[in-house]
């Protein structure tokens, strides 16, 4: 099966066009409960840091096998979620640098984690 760039035209209205790391994505506030903040960890056991980057994939609603492109400073941000999502199977890296696709785990947990927001 081969993994296509998802177009972020296509994910959302003109208007409401973002490319990761612009700061235009929806921020981080109140995702986690004062209780998770302080664990460091969500119910689902993702950190913090990994739960941003899901929230990346579903702010362009990637679905399994399509790819996404972190680049710049949100890529530096992320390096090390990224790096922990794919250790626990919910991300692949892809070989186009900053690449990366949810697997089924990954969307699974990634629709978890909405119902956090």
């Amino acid at each position: 099966m081969k993994n296509r760039v998802k177009s972020i035209t296509l994910s959302r209205p003109a208007s409401k066009v973002v490319k990761p790391g612009t700061g235009a994505e929806p921020s981080d506030e109140g995702l986690l409960t004062p209780q998770q903040r302080n664990s460091g960890r969500s119910a689902n056991g993702l950190t913090a840091g990994e739960r941003s980057v899901l929230k990346v994939f579903r702010w362009y609603r990637m679905t399994p096998g399509h790819m996404l492109c972190f680049s710049g400073p949100k890529h530096d941000t992320h390096r090390n979620s990224l790096s922990q999502l794919i250790t626990k199977g919910a991300l692949t890296g892809e070989r186009f640098r900053g690449g990366y696709s949810l697997t089924k785990h990954g969307y699974g947990l990634m629709l978890e984690d909405k119902s956090a927001d």
